[in-house]
């Protein structure tokens, strides 16, 4: 892969990490949840998200913020068709548009990430403390991205791939 093609990958998983819209870039993946490398499996997420809903037993006072957490992190399929016509388009430009397109793509996942990491946090903060170590478990991320491999419910944000160490 060139050193564009590696720039790109790293600007895909980058987005991967936290948010919910799925990168098409990402190679691998959350593969335990129904992701996989250019999206969802049928399914999948939906079943995922309905396992974290039912585990967290939350109240009626709850449920707004859990709508809003819901839409937030909700695949954006626009924005995974903007990410593969990204990835057809770098081979055949000049390496100048090259870097300008990457740049555009890395703000607008970064853009994204920003606002579903709030909208998790939002949501986190109206958990109880059960509630959120419910939560913790089951979106807990092993190092490169697969999800605990007991566990249900669907990661943080994005599913895929994610390159951080692990916690100290």
């Amino acid at each position: 892969m060139s050193i564009f093609g590696n720039t790109l990958a790293s600007a895909a998983a980058f987005a991967v990490v936290v948010s919910a819209a799925g990168a098409s870039h990402a190679q691998g993946g959350y593969q335990s949840g129904g992701y996989q490398s250019g999206g969802y499996q049928a399914g999948g997420y939906q079943a995922q998200i309905n396992a974290l809903h039912d585990s967290l037993h939350l109240t009626s006072a709850q449920e707004d913020g859990w709508r809003a957490y819901q839409a937030a992190i909700a695949p954006d399929p626009g924005a995974q068709a903007r990410q593969r016509e990204t990835a057809r388009m770098i081979p055949g430009l000049p390496t100048p548009r090259r870097v300008d397109l990457i740049n555009a793509t890395v703000d607008a996942d970064a853009a994204a990430v920003h606002r579903q990491g709030a909208a998790v946090k939002a949501f986190y903060a109206s958990l109880t403390p059960d509630q959120q170590r419910t939560f913790d478990r089951q979106t807990a991320m092993q190092p490169g991205g697969q999800q605990q491999p007991s566990q249900g419910g669907p990661p943080l944000g994005r599913p895929g791939s994610s390159n951080l160490p692990p916690p100290q």
